[in-house]
């Protein structure tokens, strides 16, 4: 696939699509880390690049395959699902663009580009954000912005990278002596990275890859010495990784755990994109009400959970049964062929680590995984010389006029919400940093107008809390807490129904807040204090819990809740 042959003018497209990204390397650290402009970035560039470099490139037909058909149930089954449970535009233009890009990427590849001009804008920005990775690791205090991650969350960068690294052996194979450096540079800073960042799920899932490459390439054969070595080899970093993090391990397991024998009444028809979050927090509590003084290594580790690590259980929680289906049964069609390209093996490869990667990780939290995902989708069934067309689709210009006014569209769209978020990270700074000062007249303009943000209304409750406005902040965090129900949000929504006299309600949230995380001293400290004015036995039952509760991490507070509770108790 040398880029030798490719005109001037279709490189520079797709780079001067591309040089938008440089703005996210701009971007403040608050607000990536609070509203994920990365996000809409991206969700403006990819449709740029789509409609300014891939669609000109459209030409003839398509063949509709028996992927592309089960594709297709697919995305209405999760358009429908969006729309039945409420969630709003913003995914739903998401899996729009991913649509395009399938689409025109079947179209474009082996027609009129080839996989190399697809590919490499995504592995020169790959190694543009291992560079950067690598000087806040190594330089420290960089205020430094990755699109998929930050030195803080390296596992959304490591995923993509992940995803890249056989690419880069791809085109080190096929290129010329100049392109060859760049692609060897990339892979070096990507493993690099993967390494030093210690991303297990990234690791684990690299290694499949590495050793599904090395067999199709006949570097190792099916025979009984390479198979005791290949399994010694990955037992052994399996058995290390699980060692140097054993906490994390547990914890992992413990989400899986309550997941299957808490959720399991969803399985079936799901509750909806992000609901994952309310659900898993509530039946965490649940499971460890029955735990209560219970100190165990599950108690420990028990924290609020965003994600549960695990693709599967996600998509079941969330969609239903009938997506994994759908998504088992592609990428079966498209590993299961026997006669294979160069392209084929190196893209099965990447599809496998995926599928691994997904087994520890929130894949699909990640945009441009899924973007790449969808790439090697798209790729890998258009070179799957067995395959047999369903449909033949002639890409006439109306089809064309249709897709130019959705990616319109979406690219309008998505800047207004961009410029939205950017306003929304702009108050929450503002709000953050100085919540007695600001006037609740000068609040209440900005939460008219980001009502839906849960950060923003956050903070809100706060003001109202430090305003004494009690009643006000009980029904904002409500609010919150049924979409996000941190701990520390329900702590202070209880301590505000304790100034109002509202204790039957405050007492409610307390224990759900401290069987939620039981590890965490707060929620049992103001729980304490409630039965202090309410009932003196049960403030010494919490009391003793506390007293005998082991301290993970020492500090001013819990010292100081640690000595109220053992005066308490000496009298």
């Amino acid at each position: 696939m040398p880029i030798a042959g490719k005109i001037g003018n279709e490189i520079g497209g797709v780079f001067a699509c591309y040089l938008c990204i440089a703005v996210m390397f701009l971007l403040k650290h608050n607000i990536y880390e609070l509203i994920s402009v990365q996000y809409y970035l991206i969700t403006i560039i990819i449709p740029i690049f789509l409609l300014f470099f891939l669609m000109p490139h459209c030409k003839g037909t398509i063949e509709i395959s028996h992927v592309d058909a089960l594709l297709i149930i697919l995305f209405v089954w999760v358009f429908i699902h969006s729309i039945v449970t409420g969630v709003s535009i913003d995914n739903i233009s998401k899996f729009g663009i991913l649509g395009l890009f399938y689409i025109l990427c079947k179209c474009c590849y082996k027609k009129t580009i080839n996989l190399e001009i697809i590919i490499l804008p995504f592995l020169v920005v790959s190694g543009i954000e291992s560079v950067l990775f690598l000087l806040q690791y190594f330089i420290g205090g960089a205020d430094t912005v990755m699109p998929s991650g930050t030195l803080g969350n390296s596992a959304r960068l490591c995923g993509v990278l992940m995803m890249l690294t056989p690419f880069c052996i791809l085109m080190f194979k096929s290129s010329n002596n100049v392109f060859k450096k760049i692609y060897a540079t990339i892979f070096i800073l990507n493993n690099s990275v993967i390494i030093l960042a210690f991303s297990r799920a990234a690791i684990i899932a690299l290694l499949i890859a590495y050793i599904y490459l090395a067999y199709k390439n006949n570097y190792i054969r099916f025979s009984k010495k390479y198979i005791i070595l290949c399994v010694v080899v990955v037992c052994l970093i399996l058995s290390l990784l699980v060692v140097l993090k054993y906490d994390s391990v547990v914890g992992r397991l413990l989400i899986w755990k309550i997941t299957l024998l808490q959720l399991y009444p969803n399985f079936l028809l799901g509750k909806g994109i992000d609901s994952f979050i309310p659900l898993y927090n509530n039946a965490q509590s649940l499971y460890f009400a029955k735990k209560i003084g219970v100190f165990d290594k599950e108690s420990s580790v028990a924290g609020f959970v965003a994600y549960p690590y695990n693709e599967i259980l996600n998509t079941l929680v969330e969609l239903g049964l009938i997506p994994c289906i759908i998504v088992v049964v592609i990428i079966y069609i498209l590993l299961k062929t026997k006669t294979e390209s160069t392209v084929g093996i190196y893209l099965k490869s990447i599809i496998l680590a995926t599928l691994v990667f997904s087994m520890f990780s929130y894949t699909s939290k990640v945009y441009l995984m899924l973007v790449v995902f969808t790439i090697c989708i798209a790729v890998l069934d258009v070179s799957n010389s067995e395959k047999k067309a369903v449909v033949v689709l002639s890409l006439n210009s109306v089809i064309k006029y249709v897709c130019a006014a959705f990616l319109l569209f979406i690219i309008f769209f998505q800047s207004l919400s961009l410029v939205k978020y950017i306003e929304c990270g702009q108050v929450h700074e503002c709000f953050a940093s100085g919540r007695s000062s600001m006037a609740l007249n000068d609040c209440e303009k900005y939460v008219k107008r980001f009502s839906k943000s849960y950060i923003i209304m956050a903070e809100y409750g706060k003001i109202l809390y430090d305003e004494a406005e009690f009643d006000k902040c009980t029904e904002v965090l409500d609010r919150v807490a049924n979409r996000f129900p941190d701990p520390k949000i329900l702590v202070l929504q209880a301590r505000a129904y304790m100034k109002i006299n509202e204790y039957g309600k405050a007492e409610q949230l307390l224990i759900k807040a401290s069987n939620m995380v039981p590890s965490k001293f707060e929620a049992k400290y103001w729980l304490f204090k409630l039965y202090q004015k309410t009932n003196m036995e049960r403030a010494m039952v919490v009391a003793k819990i506390i007293s005998q509760q082991p301290v993970k991490i020492t500090s001013d507070y819990v010292m100081k809740v640690k000595q109220e509770v053992s005066d308490f108790l000496k009298f």
